[in-house]
């Protein structure tokens, strides 16, 4: 199990690289298809919006994910943890794929819902704001983990968002 993470006197935790969660350990992102797939016209395609990358806009608001080696090494089957109505499908990337673009990646235990959830934040200055291109960095190195049938993630050449 992860180390405890820097908490604020209110108990809230503070955005945070956390040391013990590697690069190579696989985050996973879930999916809302009601809010993060749109049909893209020009290449006649459902794909995932950058949407899905997308932080929340609380002042500590980070991009709520879940850490795959927390979830094994508690016995739960990743994929059918990840799935639960509104979110049915996910994605997946490397934490050092985040760090790479200037994220910090930490541990957010919800006791005892999800001991295994995590965080992607900004930089230190505005935890909660990602750029659009490191949205759509993040959603260029994913790939799916619970697919949605009939979507893509990402495409390389497109440069549309919505």
């Amino acid at each position: 199990m992860l180390s405890q993470p820097p908490r604020d006197n209110a108990g809230v935790v503070n955005p945070h690289d956390h040391g013990e969660i590697l690069g190579d350990d696989v985050i996973i992102r879930r999916v809302n298809p009601a809010e993060h797939v749109y049909f893209d016209e020009n290449h006649q395609v459902n794909r995932l919006s950058t949407k899905v990358m997308q932080p929340s806009s609380e002042p500590k608001g980070g991009m709520s994910i879940d850490h795959e080696p927390t979830l094994v090494e508690m016995g739960i089957d990743p994929r059918a943890f990840v799935t639960s109505p509104p979110m049915t499908a996910s994605v997946w990337l490397r934490a050092g794929a985040a760090r790479e673009i200037g994220l910090q990646v930490g541990y957010d235990p919800i006791d005892p819902h999800n001991m295994a959830h995590c965080e992607v934040w900004g930089p230190i200055e505005r935890p909660n704001r990602f750029s659009k291109g490191q949205q759509r960095k993040l959603l260029a190195t994913s790939e799916w983990y619970v697919e949605l049938p009939g979507v893509v993630v990402c495409l390389a050449d497109s440069g549309q968002d919505q």
